[in-house]
């Protein structure tokens, strides 16, 4: 098949395939946003855009592979690279991908899986450190299957490589990273579950507002629905040491509610809960913590609490 810049052959492509790629994975929530948005919506699709761009981080390099030829083709191996990061003119990068036999399941239907790995070096060297890891099996259809993706930080602080495309802009840094873990199914539905452990700096006199995050997506056509759930834990607020806010909208107009708690700290077991509709306002507050807020009734939400 022809491509630009060379050839790609079919099982080129099935093993370009065992890559995910960001609209893959990306919750589906719209971006508007107005002086009366309600704020846990804000909150909600600020946490969405955060991930999205740690997923741009992540998958940027493994696009590249989906736009080059293989560089290496053997019978179970595709490399592509090495070539320039686009981000950082002083880095290169490789992608390896294996296709490993394994016994047939359930889960594993063809009898094999995918095993990659995304290496980074300096330009004009041959020390390379892994930065992204992963594996995908495949379910039948492009990109469908089950997968995982593991980000590691600690190679590249260990030669001193630098994270950040750009140290001015916290948006899309990688600094604040150790480890990072998804676990995803794209099936009838996306679902994926992350756990990341966060960076603190032995420099600093006040570790980061958490050590440790997690996230939770699932999309469910059928009902109209998407639910994203991120909590964390660990930092300097004695008030609220861990929280969890589960955020539940239509796919459709991205109508839905929020549903916090605080489960460590001094106000444990407070919560609140807020509701909004298709233009982002809120129609329900309530507050444990702050009841001056309420307001509404809970009937205009257009969901229930999550489970």
């Amino acid at each position: 098949m022809p491509a630009c810049g060379g050839n790609y052959s079919n099982e080129d492509l099935d093993f370009q395939n065992a890559l995910p790629a960001r609209e893959d994975l990306t919750p589906q929530i719209s971006a508007l946003t107005n002086l009366d948005t309600a704020e846990f919506y804000r909150t909600t699709r600020d946490s969405v855009r955060g991930f999205s761009t740690l997923l741009d981080n992540i998958l940027g390099a493994i696009d590249e592979v989906r736009r080059i030829p293989a560089t290496r083709r053997d019978k179970d191996i595709r490399q592509w690279g090495p070539w320039q990061s686009k981000d950082d003119p002083t880095l290169q990068l490789r992608v390896t991908i294996r296709k490993n036999a394994t016994a047939m399941t359930a889960e594993n239907p063809f009898g094999f899986v995918f095993a990659y790995a995304v290496d980074v070096a300096r330009i004009k060297t041959d020390v390379w450190v892994n930065f992204v890891s992963g594996s995908f099996n495949p379910a039948g259809g492009v990109r469908k299957g089950r997968g995982q993706v593991v980000l590691s930080t600690l190679g590249m602080r260990f030669l001193g490589l630098p994270l950040d495309k750009n140290p001015a802009d916290t948006d899309d840094e990688l600094a604040w990273l150790d480890t990072l873990t998804i676990n995803y199914a794209t099936l009838n539905d996306v679902s994926w579950d992350a756990f990341a452990m966060l960076h603190v700096d032995p420099a600093d006199a006040m570790p980061p507002e958490a050590t440790q995050a997690q996230w939770h997506y699932r999309e469910d056509a059928a009902k109209n629905m998407g639910t994203f759930r991120f909590g964390w834990e660990g930092g300097a607020d004695l008030h609220a040491q861990a929280m969890q806010i589960t955020s539940t909208w239509r796919l459709s107009d991205s109508a839905g509610r929020a549903d916090v708690l605080i489960t460590a700290g001094l106000a444990t077991g407070k919560a609140a809960t807020e509701c909004w509709g298709p233009d982002a306002v809120a129609t329900y507050i309530n507050r444990t913590y702050e009841p001056e807020k309420n307001k509404g009734m809970e009937n205009t939400c257009v969901f229930p609490a999550a489970q």
